[in-house]
């Protein structure tokens, strides 16, 4: 039993073939997965690969994991967020072409094959964490340099500020033209 605080990947590696991965959440079978893999997150963990691979960005004090494909076949097949309460069971299929395998914070932690799981689910022992900003740099902070109302939560303005949630871009023309011999 492993417990890590950031997102959980199970992958295809470095097989050229994407791998086919059973998905079920408390038992129930949700879908088999072709895919490069499928990443499991907790809110912490939403900004990271998940976000990359085209998952939510879940406030913090949001109860849930996130499960997201890695480039899926499928067009349908969107992320999840589930309650945190859930198991997830991730079952590389008996028909997949390869093993899969299973990353936290970037480092392989194990291989399966065809017919192996992981279980993944939520620690019954919470991880408390510190928040970055200070109150004193807060921009509306009272004489005390206690934030005021919205600004005790930094967690938007980071999201826009550090992200640079919805911010346009500038595009570029595409220069073409006949080439001639």
């Amino acid at each position: 039993m492993n417990e890590v605080r950031v997102p959980v990947a199970l992958h295809r590696g470095g097989s050229p073939h994407l791998t086919r991965i059973d998905s079920f959440v408390d038992d129930d079978h949700l879908t088999e997965a072709v895919s490069d893999g499928l990443i499991v997150s907790t809110p912490t963990g939403s900004t990271a690969y998940s976000l990359s691979s085209g998952g939510p960005i879940v406030h913090p004090s949001v109860e849930a994991l996130i499960m997201t494909p890695i480039c899926p076949r499928s067009l349908s097949f969107r992320p999840l967020v589930l309650p945190a309460s859930s198991e997830i069971r991730l079952t590389v299929n008996k028909g997949s072409r390869t093993h899969a395998e299973v990353s936290a914070d970037g480092q392989s932690v194990m291989t399966l094959f065809p017919g192996e799981s992981v279980r993944i689910s939520t620690s019954r022992y919470p991880m408390p964490c510190i928040n970055r900003s200070s109150p004193a740099c807060a921009p509306d902070a009272d004489e005390d340099g206690v934030p005021s109302g919205a600004d005790q939560d930094n967690w938007v303005r980071d999201i826009k500020n550090l992200l640079l949630f919805n911010v346009s871009f500038k595009s570029s023309a595409i220069v073409f033209g006949k080439e001639v011999a």
